[in-house]
């Protein structure tokens, strides 16, 4: 409750968290922090994300136990802490038909870093009927970065890569990425490329070539893909 007595009004920079100005700072704090993380998770992101700016070193207190991150670290004590808030909200409320959750470890512990998520095709299109997988993989520098997405198996689709990777403006981080985009919005906008290519960046040529010359053929090799990715 005391928080806001350790923070000092400071020029405004971008919260890398949020991507939303904040203005506050913190002051006195000695190294490394340790701090319950049962308030609100708006003051909890806001501090933590202060203080990785600040401190080699934070021990945060979260719900499933301790977490120790360090400068060193591979994972982002901002990345962990975004997608807790973004696994939360998703067992919250989700798009129906979509999945999308954590991989589990051999030893039974989650790896928020990567993710096993899948798109439904839309309804009254070709993709109707089938349930695509695909797999998120998180950097540590997330959400300053998007995640990398990939099919698996790949789909034929002009905008997938033959490795299942996907083109999409809202993936690119020198295009439409933002740093407030959620895991839900990124698989809505999957769905809708499913069914609407962008023929302006191709990634599968033979795909492309298909699509835009041979109409029928495209068709039959769509709908075959959704009846082989079909949920009964």
């Amino acid at each position: 409750d005391n928080l806001l007595n350790r923070f000092e009004p400071i020029d405004s920079f971008l919260l890398l968290f949020t991507g939303k100005p904040v203005s506050f700072t913190v002051k006195l704090l000695p190294a490394p922090v340790e701090f319950e993380a049962n308030a609100s998770v708006l003051r909890l992101s806001l501090f933590v994300c202060v203080c990785e700016r600040l401190f080699p070193l934070i021990f945060v207190n979260l719900p499933w136990g301790t977490w120790t991150r360090e400068k060193e670290n591979n994972m982002s004590g901002i990345a962990i802490l975004r997608l807790y808030e973004e696994r939360k909200a998703w067992r919250k409320n989700h798009p129906y038909g979509f999945v999308a959750r954590p991989v589990k470890n051999s030893d039974g512990s989650i790896d928020l870093m990567t993710w096993e998520c899948a798109v439904p095709g839309k309804r009254g299109t070709l993709w109707e009927g089938g349930l695509y997988k695909l797999r998120m993989l998180f950097q540590e520098d997330y959400p300053a970065t998007p995640p990398d997405c990939q099919f698996v198996p790949p789909l034929f689709h002009p905008n997938v890569y033959p490795s299942g990777a996907i083109a999409l403006s809202l993936l690119d981080e020198d295009q439409g990425w933002r740093a407030a985009t959620s895991i839900e919005q990124i698989l809505l906008s999957i769905q809708e490329l499913l069914n609407e290519p962008n023929v302006s960046d191709p990634a599968h040529t033979e795909a492309l070539a298909i699509y835009s010359r041979n109409p029928f053929e495209y068709e039959k090799r769509v709908r075959a893909q959704a009846k082989a990715n079909a949920v009964y």
